[in-house]
């Protein structure tokens, strides 16, 4: 179980470090940038798992890549809440002026 939880943690910052990578500063963001990182990490998961294949005595876990996967995912929902977040005032912002008459 440690293993597991070891695996998730692995993946989860790597999913945020690859969306930082793929941000490379802007405050914008994009529902593209958070599925191409989700999908770099099923891709590095998956050669992973097959690479640690070939180790005598492991075989090839489907489980392992969709465990690996899910963190990508959690770590792109939670990005996405932080990021959408620290946009309130701003949105609350943009709203209040759009609204009140000049």
């Amino acid at each position: 179980m440690i293993r597991k939880i070891g695996h998730f943690s692995e993946y989860f910052v790597l999913s945020v470090f690859i969306l930082r990578g793929i941000r490379a500063g802007r405050r914008e963001a994009h529902l593209a940038w958070a599925l191409i990182a989700i999908a770099v990490i099923a891709s590095y998961a998956a050669f992973d798992e097959w690479h640690q294949s070939s180790v005598p005595g492991r075989e090839l876990e489907l489980s392992d890549i969709l465990l690996d996967t899910s963190a990508g995912v959690a770590a792109q929902a939670i990005a996405a809440l932080v990021l959408l977040r620290g946009r309130g005032p701003e949105l609350h912002a943009a709203k209040h002026e759009i609204s009140s008459p000049k």
